[in-house]
């Protein structure tokens, strides 16, 4: 199916520091644009700051102009539930789970959930790592089912699961079929991953996508048409066509001008038959 350009959803990343999520969905609608993926970050939107006014004004302004806020999400900097210590395992959990709370009082029906993170000079053993992601979806998916949220995992080059294989068959051996995926596609082509194939893969559990640019030389998260891209979006655009997804894909663009670059990078995907 091909998305108008206006129909891409589209993540408050880029706005973590200039906004509120509030402020984010006001200036983002203008632009046309009707579904969004907040980040939850201090100052932005943020489970210990966020007061029950804020949180009323997000979910009158979404209901009173038709939008959908379809995820949130999280950098992942400050937090690894995968990580040695149990403080900050516990700790990690902990933020998760106000993340997640949060999602259902403003209406969001999704959060995005990191598998964790590796030592990158002495990994862990891959069955530990394993064992903590498990642990740490044991104690979430409670709470997001007293929320009435649905918990996705995302694939990610930091993470101690990074490609489509390993996450899928991590999920399928913790057994709950209501765990979804978002699929990062940046992150994946980064990697080196063949991306059609990993979509196809995961298909079965794949909820969103997120659409960016990047090389391999550098991780990025640029508008569409970053010079000495990886990504082939005119090769996409068929496999994406074939999805069942639960929204359009998301627009996650980092950039110093996310306004242009976020029309910009709809116009061009609309156009390539996304």
């Amino acid at each position: 199916m091909t998305t108008a350009a206006a129909d891409f959803g589209i993540n408050s990343y880029s706005y973590i520091y200039d906004t509120d999520a509030l402020g984010f969905l006001q200036r983002v609608h203008q632009l046309g644009f009707s579904r969004f993926e907040l980040m939850a970050f201090p100052g932005h939107l943020w489970p210990g700051e966020a007061t029950s006014a804020q949180k009323q004004a997000i979910r009158k302004y979404v209901g009173d102009n038709g939008l959908v806020v379809s995820t949130l999400n999280q950098p992942n900097i400050d937090i690894n539930i995968a990580g040695a210590s149990p403080e900050m395992r516990r700790y990690s959990l902990d933020v998760i789970a106000g993340i997640i709370e949060l999602a259902g009082e403003i209406g969001c029906a999704n959060v995005i959930v990191g598998p964790g993170k590796a030592n990158g000079l002495l990994s862990a053993p891959l069955e530990l790592l394993a064992s903590r992601f498990f642990d740490g979806l044991d104690f979430l998916l409670p709470v997001a089912k007293r929320a009435g949220v649905n918990v996705l995992v995302e694939n990610m080059p930091f993470a101690f699961l990074p490609d489509a294989q390993g996450l899928l068959a991590a999920l399928e051996r913790y057994g709950d079929p209501g765990i979804g995926v978002v699929y990062d596609i940046a992150n994946g082509a980064f990697i080196g991953a063949d991306v059609a194939a990993e979509l196809e893969l995961l298909s079965p559990r794949l909820k969103y996508l997120h659409v960016s640019d990047t090389t391999r030389a550098r991780y990025d998260h640029a508008a569409i048409g970053l010079k000495n891209s990886v990504i082939d979006f005119t090769a996409l655009a068929a496999p994406v066509g074939r999805l069942d997804l639960l929204g359009p894909p998301i627009i996650e663009v980092i950039s110093a001008s996310p306004d242009g670059d976020i029309r910009e990078s709809a116009a061009k995907l609309s156009a390539l038959g996304w």
